[in-house]
């Protein structure tokens, strides 16, 4: 081989995959473009309005197929834009080893441009896969707060409270119990925003019942003036109360009277049965309002568990399993609610989910690494002749070994770029949505720094290995 074929390659690295450079910048100018819309059209979606909507998995799929279609777009073109920018450039043509690795780098990216484009989703998706299941273990503590703040809860008639703190007394020992209700008011007027259809009054909380619940998790009390009142709502609908001045005022008792705020850290899915949320008014304007439901709150010294939910349906079966008119059976021991038999399930669930998440990520994480690394090798073998060539020449190790760690690095970091930003740009806008569960607005950030750094160990172990195996290979012909 010559010094001039060497320098070239036979001109076969500068051969193009695209005849005309017009045609390729308008399919990466259009790839850009497309994935851009995707990504504004993922956003749209993301937002507590849209995200519960019948369409919008339609429109995320869409969003999913339009980007697929962009980073194979990007990928198919970007190894003759990285040639053509670095030819233009002689002055960065001909620094260093810079002509030597963009040339070495357009002829895999060239045969790998398909391959490349699947690198970059299956690395896409790692991340997501990733984030999801980080965010599924911080939403542990949500749940259980969410489904069971007490130790035992549950609504029933009045009548049998004291048959269930009978059947808890065996086996517990009980320091507290809260006995509140839940009234109508029939104006329903914050009602109208939860988009309920089975419910023609507001839940009304009194407020000293409230403060008693808040008291005994260990929360800060709410203090309300006799003009004015409150909503506790899940998070997921706090949406619907902030901003909203169709409800800054509402008449009860011919009073009319101010919201005050909301809350959603006090809320919890059974704090009623009748809706979404909860009015919490001065007592005075809880007098003459018909009563909806009964609720009872215990807390005891031991740490609940599942055991203890199972004895209370059990032994209370009469109550919470009837028979109506017809024969039929109507099991309703969802009205009873045990802390520990909650956090029980939320462990296995949360096990579950963030494992299998994290078992995915990697899997993937280490196919892209594997094929890189085969890909790699199979070139250290097959194109041995060149860094002979460079030694010969009288390019010491030192220098050519940098030149392949480069060559290395710009391989397994081209697919990864693509898949970085627009998992960063996907995750921001779910976090429209999430944010209204985890309650913080920036823990996103975190979850996503970490995993992209978890991502990155992975990643560079298999970098560091196929560099340890090409330099192995290339020695080897020495």
């Amino acid at each position: 081989m010559t010094i001039r074929d060497f320098l070239y390659f036979d001109k076969q690295n500068e051969k193009k995959m695209f005849r005309d450079s017009k045609k390729r910048n308008v399919i990466f100018v259009l790839s850009i473009i497309l994935g851009v819309i995707s990504l504004f059209l993922w956003n749209s979606r993301c937002t507590m309005d849209n995200f519960n909507k019948q369409e919008t998995l339609t429109y995320l799929m869409v969003s999913v197929i339009m980007l697929i279609i962009s980073i194979y777009g990007i990928s198919t073109t970007c190894a003759d834009m990285f040639l053509t920018v670095l030819l233009k450039n002689k002055k960065m043509k001909y620094q260093n080893d810079n002509l030597f690795v963009a040339r070495t780098f357009a002829s895999k990216a060239r045969t790998m441009s398909f391959t490349f484009g699947t690198l970059s989703m299956l690395i896409l998706t790692s991340l997501l896969a990733l984030n999801y299941s980080s965010i599924n273990k911080a939403s542990y503590d949500i749940s259980v707060n969410l489904n069971a703040p007490y130790d035992v809860q549950l609504f029933d008639d009045k009548q049998v409270f004291d048959e269930y703190i009978r059947v808890i007394e065996e086996e517990y020992t009980i320091d507290n119990t809260i006995e509140y209700d839940i009234y109508k008011e029939p104006n329903h007027q914050v009602q109208n925003f939860f988009q309920s259809e089975y419910y023609d009054f507001d839940p009304v909380l009194k407020l000293s019942d409230y403060n008693r619940l808040l008291e005994l998790r260990k929360m800060p009390l709410l203090s309300l003036n006799d003009n004015e009142y409150y909503i506790v709502t899940n998070s997921k609908f706090a949406y619907e109360v902030e901003d909203n001045k169709d409800i800054e005022t509402i008449t009860v008792a011919n009073k009319n009277l101010k919201l005050k705020g909301y809350d959603t850290k006090s809320y919890w899915n059974s704090i009623t049965n009748t809706g979404r949320f909860v009015v919490v008014l001065p007592d005075k304007y809880v007098q003459g309002l018909e009563v909806s439901e009964n609720h009872l709150i215990i807390d005891t010294k031991e740490e609940t568990d599942a055991e203890l939910e199972n004895k209370i349906k059990e032994d209370m079966q009469h109550q919470l399993v009837k028979v109506d008119k017809n024969g039929e059976i109507n099991d309703e021991s969802y009205r009873v609610n045990v802390r520990g038999a909650e956090i029980e399930q939320q462990k296995a669930m949360v096990a579950i989910v963030a494992s299998l998440f994290m078992y995915i990520a990697f899997i993937l994480i280490s196919a892209v690494g594997t094929i890189l690394a085969v890909q790699s090798l199979s070139d250290s073998t097959k194109y041995k002749y060149r860094y002979l060539t460079l030694r010969r020449l009288g390019i010491n190790d030192k220098s050519l070994f940098k030149t392949i760690r480069k060559q290395l690095l710009i391989l397994f970091c081209v697919p990864a770029i693509s898949a970085i930003l627009c998992s960063f740009v996907m995750m921001s806008s779910l976090n429209n949505v999430y944010q209204q569960i985890l309650g913080d607005k920036h823990l996103y950030l975190i979850y996503f720094g970490l995993n992209l750094i978890i991502f990155f160990l992975i990643y560079s172990i298999y970098w560091i290995a196929t560099y340890i195996g090409f330099k192995r290979n290339i020695n080897e012909e020495s």
